[in-house]
């Protein structure tokens, strides 16, 4: 693609090297009329603008398609969380998130598919293979435009090589003729004094831009993954680079617009020239003729008016009357020799005017032929021209509604999520609040318990003591040793034996 775009432009120079050469090589009615020059102008101008659409098309789609395999990838190889750090990114940089009076039950799993991440990729690459299609399409009329343009300037030539304008017609103000003031498209940035009176779509994006910047550090997710932001930033700059692109069409359409109807109203000026030149040459010639007329009756009377031969007689008498004849004769013959030499010079003098008249009949027909093909053209490229203006608007306006629809879809995802990390959170907090109480119990209790151990490990005792000390275990013992007032004393117990003897 760019081998054959830089052949175009060594093209586009030979051709305006060519047209150079051409137009110093004309003659003075060339220079009195720069139409040609004109038109030479606007040929060599479209080809190089054709040319750098090319390039500047060329070079986006690769962009595009390198956004489009960055984002499949990336799909394809990315977790659950990073899809929905994507997601609530995307929206954030897009629109801000508003709070609304409806909630809904919310019945998902712990992991998320969303399977909104992956429509704007899919609409990107349909988005750009219109795109594609319709850019060119437009070269391609833009081409057909250049070359009726260049057939026009070889046919206007030609016709002005044929036919040499009158210096008396032609005044100092169609001598130059203004220039053309076609609109380009210009990436600088303005000045405060030169904005925009109505709302842009690039006051738009800027918009978006700063609201990108500020939702971005607001964000806490700054430990998720790096390249899942820099595709969604891809993206989003691929988005705004078409939204500019085809605001570029939109206004070199209206720039061609406004070209071709600046011709059509110079052709109309041309016709209106020819029809001024036509009518004052056929004045000419009717005085011309009228002039012929007047010399031929003054000739038939001069004619009329020559004396007659006089009868013979004596040749005494014949002398004075033969001087006074060959004077006679020889006025006449000068007369009629002066009156010859002037019809001579008026019937070429005629012929010529009939045949420049003819000639001037020919281009002036020739030329409105070419005029009306041409204006009948111009008419047929304005249709075309708005017909696309329409279909961009269209399609500009369905791609905007798209968005629209996949930001609010997008904003309730969002406003979801929010209810349900709001459900979560309340859920950690009471569990954390019955897990304090939980915590609380178990030291009561252990508490409890590490008391009853140590009363049972000193009743133990205390009733070891007992035991070895040999004191009777009776009701008044056991409340003492229960209330801790207890005091050994030694007692003589009879022994079991004993006592079983002396029952015997």
């Amino acid at each position: 693609m760019q081998v054959n775009l830089t052949d175009e432009l060594i093209q586009t120079k030979t051709d305006k090297d060519a047209l150079m050469i051409q137009l110093n090589s004309t003659n003075k009615t060339a220079e009195l009329n720069p139409i040609i020059q004109e038109y030479a102008y606007q040929v060599q101008s479209l080809k190089l603008q054709v040319a750098e659409t090319r390039m500047e098309l060329e070079a986006a789609n690769n962009v595009l398609r390198q956004t489009s395999e960055n984002t499949n990838k990336w799909a394809h190889n990315s977790s659950s969380t990073s899809q929905l750090y994507d997601l609530e990114k995307y929206n954030l940089k897009h629109h801000h998130a508003t709070a609304s009076s409806e909630r809904r039950p919310i019945k998902r799993k712990n992991t998320f598919k969303v399977k909104a991440t992956f429509l704007p990729a899919h609409r990107h690459k349909r988005y750009n293979e219109d795109l594609t299609s319709n850019a060119d399409e437009f070269m391609d009329n833009l081409q057909n435009e250049s070359k009726d343009e260049k057939v026009l300037h070889e046919n206007i030539q030609q016709t002005f090589e044929d036919f040499s304008f009158p210096f008396i017609l032609l005044d100092d103000e169609q001598d130059t003729l203004e220039a053309l003031a076609v609109h380009t498209w210009s990436d600088e940035v303005k000045d405060d004094t030169t904005k925009r009176t109505s709302i842009s779509v690039d006051s738009m994006w800027d918009d978006t831009d700063s609201s990108i910047t500020t939702s971005y550090n607001n964000s806490s997710t700054a430990d998720m993954p790096i390249i899942a932001s820099s595709t969604t930033e891809n993206i989003l700059k691929g988005d705004r680079k078409q939204k500019k692109k085809l605001l570029k069409m939109l206004h070199q359409v209206q720039a061609d617009s406004l070209v071709k109807r600046e011709l059509v109203g110079r052709l109309e000026k041309t016709e209106d020239l020819y029809t001024q030149m036509r009518t004052t040459y056929e004045d000419k010639l009717n005085k011309l003729k009228e002039h012929l007329l007047e010399v031929q009756k003054e000739r038939d009377v001069a004619l009329s008016r020559k004396p007659m031969s006089p009868v013979a007689s004596t040749p005494i008498r014949e002398r004075p009357q033969s001087g006074l004849q060959l004077r006679e004769n020889r006025q006449a013959s000068e007369l009629r020799l002066e009156y010859e030499v002037k019809v001579k010079n008026l019937i070429a003098e005629n012929q010529a005017l009939r045949k420049k008249n003819t000639q001037i009949t020919q281009a002036s027909r020739t030329t409105q032929v070419k005029a009306d093909s041409f204006i009948r053209q111009l008419q047929a490229d304005i249709e075309t021209l708005n017909a696309q203006k329409k279909q961009l608007t269209k399609n500009i306006k369905a791609e905007t509604d798209s968005a629209k629809e996949a930001s609010s879809q997008y904003e309730r995802e969002i406003q979801q999520l929010k209810r349900r990390e709001i459900t979560a959170l309340e859920a950690k907090k009471k569990l954390e609040e019955a897990n304090e109480v939980q915590n609380q119990l178990i030291a009561k209790r252990s508490e409890e318990t590490a008391a009853a151990n140590a009363q049972v490990r000193k009743l133990i005792n205390t009733l070891r003591k007992a035991a070895n000390a040999g004191t009777f275990l009776n009701e008044a013992n056991l409340e003492k040793i229960l209330d801790g007032t207890f005091v050994p004393t030694p007692t003589n117990v009879p022994s079991r034996r004993s006592t079983v003897n002396t029952t015997d």
